[in-house]
């Protein structure tokens, strides 16, 4: 019917129009990222990806989270010693699976003393491969940390329960061991030349001939 038509994706004013013909967009949505020229289109107001055009760049700091002993609380500071205006930072923290399971814990994580996790149970491992740093888990996943950012830096903070207390499953000594990464988009540096070419660089795409398309009509 032409409801179930307007309701699966099609065209309502074609549909109005007697067409009842689903557009190409209905197949597939990625042509709708480009205007009727056939430029890739710019990102909405506010998209992060709208301050790479205005020569921002993608850059990461991490360090470690680690401490040897049960219930053990391990600091670490992540910095951006770069100059440049910082913004869309995200952050997130690896936990190597140690002595966990159960009621065995990372009790809190925090960032310039504001909680970012609580209770983070990464899964049991039963140590047979505590000496290699694989099988990392999410305790904290690109959460928005623009807000905690105090001179460029955040001081972090972790804590394990009691209970994670088998030496043997330590990795390198450590019952806490934890990469936290920080990811920030840095502007340029005030006076500093750039490079225009990296800025204004976009995806290549062919614009649409619409003079062909109206010559072939005339001739048919």
């Amino acid at each position: 019917s032409r409801v179930a038509e307007v309701h699966g994706g099609g065209d309502l004013l074609h549909l109005l129009k007697g067409s009842a013909k689903k557009q190409a967009n209905w197949f597939d949505a990625s042509v709708s990222q480009y205007d009727a020229y056939g430029r890739p289109k710019s990102p909405y107001p506010g998209n992060p990806a709208m301050l790479l055009h205005e020569g921002y760049q993608q850059q990461a700091v991490n360090s470690t989270l680690a401490c040897q002993s049960s219930g053990c609380t391990a600091t670490a500071d992540l910095s951006f010693s770069q100059e440049g205006d910082l913004q869309n930072c995200k952050l997130s923290v690896k936990v190597k699976p140690t002595d966990f399971g159960g009621n065995k814990v990372v009790e809190f994580i925090t960032v310039n003393d504001r909680t970012v996790s609580l209770n983070c149970q990464p899964p049991y491992s039963d140590c047979s491969e505590a000496d290699k740093l694989t099988g990392l888990f999410d305790c904290v996943f690109e959460i928005d940390v623009q807000h905690l950012l105090s001179n460029r830096s955040l001081q972090l903070s972790a804590k394990i329960s009691d209970g994670v207390n088998k030496s043997d499953c330590a990795y390198k000594g450590n019952l806490l061991y934890a990469v936290p990464q920080v990811t920030c988009l840095v502007g340029p540096v005030p006076g500093v030349a750039m490079n225009i070419s990296d800025v204004l660089a976009r995806p290549v795409a062919t614009p649409i001939k619409l003079n062909q398309g109206l010559k072939s009509r005339k001739a048919a």
